[in-house]
């Protein structure tokens, strides 16, 4: 299961979530909003009102999420229910996001009082990530949210619930990452954790930098002028910078794309380039 700092890693690369709000993420979850889009299940009516989101008793919600997600074949992704929800009577979420898909959520959430229930839009279910041991050999192209989904449900769409769903379906993952990009939460929060352990690598590379550079004084003072002495002095110099260089690179390699780093190495670039899954 992945952190906040692992998905700080892979947000923007093999997990996408636009817009996306740092205020959603937890230690090791991912809140999702809902949208204005939301029907019953029964009357087919839309449920939205005053800022709310009324399940009518005994009926089930049909809610698309104000996030749009893409999760690569190289991680897994599973929707769950807010214990608060849970506990005023709402049904239990629990279901496995496609792979593949670059388009907003569709949650179902039953109602299983005998009263109407509002839900506030913020926070309505938990997304959790998952890192696979091998990348997945295939993937879903396509999408929950298509009006071909909705007819199937009994849904008639009107103009503006085409253009809102339409504005943040995405065909391809580059067109997702520049809107992403554009989000100061984004920004703000790949910053948040960058490569914070590059300091302590770049501690030791001063440390070590200094000591070197303290042994090439003390060559040069001493009385030893034989350029072969200096040989086991400059080769030493090498290697202790080197090595943390060496663990920067190896490091951020790892941490990065953990399946092409120090433990396995199945990744190919061509999955790194950006390309649709296959």
């Amino acid at each position: 299961m992945l952190s906040d700092i692992d998905l700080n890693n892979a947000l923007g690369k093999d997990i996408m979530i636009y817009p996306f709000s740092s205020s959603n993420t937890e230690g090791a979850s991912v809140f999702i909003d809902a949208s204005k889009l939301a029907w019953s299940r029964k009357t087919k009516a839309k449920i939205f009102e005053d800022g709310k989101i009324i399940i009518p008793k005994n009926d089930t919600a049909i809610i698309v999420s104000k996030e749009s997600l893409y999760v690569s074949r190289r991680y897994a992704a599973t929707c769950h229910a807010r214990v608060l929800n849970v506990a005023k009577g709402l049904g239990h979420i629990s279901t496995v996001i496609k792979l593949g898909s670059f388009a907003p959520l569709l949650i179902s959430i039953r109602n299983h009082t005998d009263e109407d229930i509002p839900l506030n839009l913020d926070k309505i279910a938990v997304i959790t990530f998952h890192r696979l041991r091998s990348k997945a050999a295939t993937s879903f192209l396509g999408s929950n949210t298509t009006s071909k989904v909705f007819s199937g449900l009994g849904i008639k769409l009107t103009a503006d619930d085409d253009d809102l769903l339409e504005e943040n379906t995405f065909k391809y993952k580059e067109a997702m990452l520049q809107k992403l990009q554009s989000c100061s939460d984004y920004v703000a929060f790949k910053k948040r954790y960058r490569h914070w352990w590059h300091f302590r690598v770049l501690l030791l590379l001063i440390v070590l930098g200094c000591i070197f550079l303290g042994q090439v004084i003390w060559f040069f003072f001493s009385d030893n002028d034989n350029i072969k002495a200096f040989l086991p002095v400059a080769m030493q110099g090498t290697v202790m910078i080197a090595t943390p260089l060496l663990i920067m690179v190896l490091g951020k390699k790892s941490r990065l794309y953990p399946e092409t780093g120090l433990t396995s190495t199945r990744a190919s670039t061509r999955d790194r380039s950006g390309e649709l899954p296959r």
